[in-house]
């Protein structure tokens, strides 16, 4: 009965603390909702913006940072090299996905013009 007492003292101070789990999901909706209309309203094909990160998830803490992604639109990512035949080589940045050599939760990316070049002299490109 004591670890129930403590578990929902926990809980209630989290509540206070973060807000509810409503709180949290309004929250969040509201940082998709905003992105959504600031991508309509101030629309490029150049770069695409996104907020990441807790303030992203709801959480509205005093120490919080705010993490945005910024990325390029013509750089695509594939997995696998022979999915390079599906991309425009000539208008877009490729950069192959490793994730077989990192750690759990990371992946590896970097650019492989080398092998580009060679598959686009071979006619693949």
């Amino acid at each position: 009965m004591a670890l129930q007492t403590i578990s929902e003292s926990v809980y209630v101070g989290l509540c206070l603390k973060l807000g509810t789990p409503q709180q949290i999901a309004i929250r969040r909706d509201i940082v998709e909702i905003n992105e959504v209309l600031e991508l309509k309203i101030t629309r490029t094909d150049e770069f695409v913006k996104m907020q990441s990160g807790s303030r992203r998830e709801g959480f509205r803490m005093k120490d919080s940072d705010i993490d945005i992604m910024i990325w390029s639109n013509d750089h695509r990512v594939f997995w696998d090299f022979s999915q390079i035949q599906l991309f425009n080589t000539q208008s877009q940045v490729l950069i192959l996905c490793v994730s077989s050599e990192s750690p759990p939760g990371f992946t590896l990316i970097g650019y492989h013009w080398r092998q580009i070049l060679e598959v686009q002299r071979d006619g693949y490109g």
